[in-house]
């Protein structure tokens, strides 16, 4: 056996050395049939110019160096990959062998030239020895060593067979034989030299094809075992390439999928869009991502996510294309449902608030535009509670859905019909005219419309009932008024409504302006607050699962000289439309700091985390990072039991900007949590973007869990969504104890609220931190 020719895993020189054994080796099973033949040969030849006794002494040890040398060839080819036998080991073998050899020959020369007195005899043998040595450089050329002892060993020996004659023929013919050899060994250094560099090249080949294969080796395990499908696809989109992931999606093997057209995973209606788009990915030689339904090999339909990526030549022509296709159909299913959840009311199907708000703002950027008047009505049903007293909730319910179902009747198809809860509807109508009168009169034909509606009778089951409803009207243009103003607005004109006998619609009414100036007047004196003295913050606990308080949120409140504590419900926005926001933000978070200092080298009180709400306009400011991170450093503040609140609406603005700042919080130990969490679509599709620490499901959806269901599946797909991505989960609002033991089953097992603590000042919390110890 020859020596392993693997020579990916030693080195270059061990490599060279066992290539350099292999070639020697190779070629001595020939080589020493060879000299047994030219020995015979020559022996024949010399026999009668020879004495018996010197020719037969030098046969026998011929033959004896060549059968070692012959067992030594044997044992190699036996024992070549014997860990014991190093390549040095057998190299050195061969050495004193080849000098064995040399020195038999040597012998030839000397004795056969001594005892032959003929010149012609003389001159056959020197042939002999010329050939003999010649055919030996060259097949030991790549070892100059083992070159050199077969040359040299037999030229020392052959050398005094030449001198004891001393003729000028055998003068010559040694000093012939010297120069002789002395040009073999110069040829055979360069014929090694170059036999070195083409065994050091095919080793460098040898290395690079194992790291390609094994290269090749990885990417096909890693294409194998990755959970998403990599499917390769021709220029004419037929599968060329398929991996089990692919297979475990769309239950085809690969066999099956191989040269089967787009079309086997594809719905019938979508076919001709996504092959021209494909086919187009293909002349431009780009990337897309898309989202699309596919079919399985069950007929079944799915909904995948893909990336398609054209693959290039050496050329830098396009060959084909790559794709990675994820199923999604379970993640589009939850996200569809929250979606659901999130933006329509589960009784009537109508948009709920916050869809409302997001078309009153569309329309305020459309009508400032268009410089044409909308309108907001606010629909209360008149005494609505007596029929849920009277016959139940489930006729109240029944009411609410035949209420829905009118107003669709006499409404237009882009009118924007919502539902606020309880028995309060909201409808949207835009682009009514550019005049206000004009305006005012068709919101007025409108209300009585609904008026009309609404006030027919109702048979429910075997009640019959007949309602009313009050209805309040708020018409703006252009951006003049928020959501929240428009919203004010109606709701106060529908309380005037049903102050003036219900049944009835009602303008919203500049003897309402008391309440606007009231707001107008809070935001200068807002502007005048001193904090510490005038703004004070609050400390409201959060609690685990055990109740140990493990930190508080900071709730400002305003203690105002001439209206009493104002809660931040009330100011806070007049803040946030203002650039107070700003300056009061700094504020609190340096306070947070400052507090975190001081509680660093109290024992039971180094472990708190204290959470900062931080506003969207406060966190999209340019230098917010570095601002952030000088208080820190001001206050010699522990950056790690500092939390950050942000909001979802922040996740509907930039959003590779507001990773990336997220990302630099993060690396100095700051850690972000998602305030409110459930108020929005957006944050839900968009979460895996970014990298948080917490989310905190809103209050609203803890006040009503236990009664209603749908909030209660809010959050539990929350809680599930958010272990799943390995976020801590923290309810906010939490007053009972059902509360508490409803959240705790389904996982959230921290906790903010009044059960466990309402907020109060840094010397009542340290208090209540003492108390709680």
């Amino acid at each position: 056996m020859i020596l392993n020719k693997d020579v990916t895993h030693v080195d270059e020189q061990t490599a060279l050395k066992i290539d350099i054994v292999n070639m020697l080796f190779s070629t001595n099973t020939r080589s020493t049939i060879i000299a047994v033949i030219v020995s015979l040969t020559l022996a024949y030849i010399v026999y009668d110019q020879v004495k018996p006794a010197i020719l037969i002494g030098w046969l026998v040890i011929f033959l004896f160096v060549y059968a070692i040398r012959f067992f030594l060839i044997l044992s190699f080819y036996r024992r070549a990959n014997d860990v014991v036998m190093s390549p040095q080991h057998w190299l050195t073998l061969f050495r004193l062998s080849t000098l064995a050899c040399g020195m038999s020959w040597g012998f030839a020369g000397f004795y056969l030239l001594s005892d032959t007195s003929g010149t012609l005899y003389q001159a056959f043998v020197t042939l002999v020895i010329v050939g003999v040595t010649g055919g030996a450089m060259v097949m030991y050329a790549i070892d100059s060593m083992t070159s050199r002892l077969f040359s040299g060993s037999l030229y020392l020996l052959s050398l005094p067979g030449y001198i004891t004659q001393p003729t000028e023929i055998s003068i010559a013919m040694a000093i012939l034989l010297a120069v002789y050899i002395i040009y073999v060994s110069l040829a055979s250094a360069s014929l090694a030299k170059k036999l070195r560099e083409n065994i050091l090249l095919h080793q460098a080949s040898l290395r690079q094809k194992a790291e390609i294969e094994k290269l090749a080796q990885h990417q096909q395990i890693h294409i194998d075992h990755t959970p998403m499908g990599v499917i390769e696809w021709s220029l004419d989109l037929t599968v060329v390439s398929w991996n089990n992931s692919a297979e475990r999606i769309f239950g085809y093997t690969e066999s099956e999928a191989l040269g089967h057209d787009a079309s086997f995973i594809l719905p019938t209606e979508l076919y001709s869009d996504v092959k021209n788009k494909l086919l187009g990915l293909i002349n431009n030689g780009s990337s897309i991502s898309c989202q699309n339904e596919n079919i399985t090999k069950l007929s079944e339909r799915i909904f995948c996510e893909w990336t398609f990526t054209a693959l290039r030549n050496t050329e830098n022509q396009v060959i084909g294309l790559a794709s990675l296709v994820q199923n999604k159909t379970e993640f589009k299913k939850n996200q569809d449902e929250i979606r659901y959840l999130a933006y329509y009311d589960t009784l009537t199907d109508l948009p709920n608030r916050r869809l409302l708000s997001e078309r009153i703002n569309r329309a305020l950027l459309t009508s400032h535009r268009s410089k044409t008047y909308c309108a907001v009505f606010f629909i209360d049903l008149d005494n609505f509670k007596n029929i849920n007293d009277l016959y139940g909730h489930s006729v109240g319910d029944m009411l609410l859905k035949i209420v829905s179902e009118r107003l669709r009747t006499v409404l237009r198809d882009e009118d924007t019909i919502a539902r606020f809860g309880g028995d309060e509807f909201v409808i949207l109508i835009e682009n009514l005219s550019t005049k206000p009168s004009k305006s005012r009169s068709r919101a007025e034909y409108i209300a009585n419309k609904i008026i009309l509606a609404i006030s027919d009778n109702y048979t429910i089951g075997n009640v019959q009932y007949r309602s009313s409803c009050s209805i309040g009207i708020c018409t703006f243009v252009g951006n003049s008024l928020s959501v929240n103003e428009i919203f004010k607005h109606a709701d106060n004109a529908m309380f005037q409504a049903k102050s003036d006998g219900r049944n009835c619609s009602r303008f919203f009414d500049e003897k309402l302006q008391p309440s606007i100036e009231y707001k107008a007047s809070l935001e200068s004196d807002l502007r005048n607050a001193i904090f510490g003295q005038d703004l004070v913050p609050y400390f409201q606990p959060q609690v685990d699962s055990t109740h140990t308080i493990t930190g508080a949120e900071i709730l400002l409140r305003w203690k105002h000289p001439k209206h009493g504590m104002i809660p931040p419900v009330e100011f806070i926005p007049i803040a946030e439309e203002s650039d107070m926001i700003n300056v009061i933000g700094k504020e609190i978070l340096n306070a947070a700091c400052q507090q975190l200092y001081k509680w660093q080298e109290i024992p039971d009180k180094q472990h708190l985390f204290l959470s900062v709400n931080i506003s969207a306009k406060q966190f999209m400011q340019k230098n917010f990072v570095d601002s952030t991170l000088t208080i820190i450093d001001k206050n010699q503040c522990p950056a790690n039991r500092l939390r950050l609140e942000i909001t979802e609406s922040l996740m509907l603005k930039n959003i590779d900007e507001l990773a990336l700042k997220i990302d630099q919080l993060r690396a100095q130990g700051i850690t972000l949590s998602l305030d409110d969490f459930g108020t929005g679509y957006s944050s839900l599709s968009l979460l895996r973007s970014f990298n948080l620490d917490e989310i905190k499901i809103d209050k609203s959806f803890v006040d009503h869990m236990l009664q209603n269901s749908s909030d209660a599946h809010i959050i539990k797909t929350i809680i599930t969504m958010s272990t799943n991505m390995g976020m801590n989960i923290i309810a906010e609002g939490v007053e009972t104890v059902e509360q508490e033991q409803f959240l705790a089953h389904y996982g959230c097992l921290h906790y903010q609220g009044y059960l466990f603590g309402k907020p109060m000042s840094i010397d009542d919390f340290e208090k209540h931190i003492s108390h709680n110890t």
